[in-house]
């Protein structure tokens, strides 16, 4: 069994595979891939969260990184899904997961729509993105998110991974700043990394003051 099919019955859930879109939608949304459990260890050796943080993963396919969260800190996650086989997944897996943790309850949430309706809660701080849609659609979101900090202002940190230069072009024109890159060594290709970028009020504001 391979360490990803392991990592998965540990959780009790089932996230391996790709999925891709069909259609006009392909050109749009890509394919369901789950984050390499391997690069969310890395991830979380080099970031920290803390315990008030609250989590949003856009584009959630089955949800292999939002019950990573939600098991290894406990925090409140939020996952957003379009693909309607994948969500039916996504949904499965998180009957097994707080069935395997003896929870009928938690403060997990999975929502079944666009990224760019979901509405951004005044306590979400982390926000994490593997390419799962167009870059306009990214901009968008990324738009709700800006909007929903400069109306409830909190530090956040938004998280690439594999990210692609349409996207960091976005991230440049935003008020967020690239505050950290954590590299996946035994990768060859030099995409393979996550890019974290963080929004603080108080630097913005100091910013604004000069």
């Amino acid at each position: 069994m391979s360490d990803e099919l392991k990592r998965d019955a540990a959780l009790w859930i089932s996230t391996t595979g790709l999925r891709h879109w069909r259609g006009e939608d392909a050109k749009i949304y890509n394919r369901t891939e789950s984050t390499p459990y391997k690069g969310l260890d890395k991830l979380f050796e080099e970031y920290k969260v803390y315990e008030n943080d609250a989590f949003v993963d856009f584009g959630a396919g089955r949800g292999r990184t939002s019950f990573y969260v939600h098991d290894e800190f406990g925090i409140d996650v939020s996952g957003v899904e379009l693909h309607e086989l994948t969500f039916d997944e996504l949904m499965k897996n998180e009957e097994r997961y707080l069935r395997n943790k003896g929870l009928t309850s938690s403060n997990l949430y999975f929502e079944f729509g666009y990224a760019e309706n979901y509405k951004i809660q005044p306590q979400d701080t982390i926000f994490y993105f593997f390419n799962p849609f167009a870059s306009s659609i990214f901009q968008e979101v990324v738009e709700n998110i800006q909007n929903s900090l400069e109306k409830n202002p909190r530090m956040a940190d938004l998280i690439l991974y594999y990210p692609e230069n349409s996207f960091k072009r976005i991230m440049k024109k935003t008020k967020f700043k690239r505050i950290k890159t954590v590299r996946l060594p035994w990768k060859k290709d030099p995409k393979k990394k996550f890019i974290i970028y963080r929004y603080d009020p108080d630097n913005y504001s100091d910013e604004l003051a000069e």
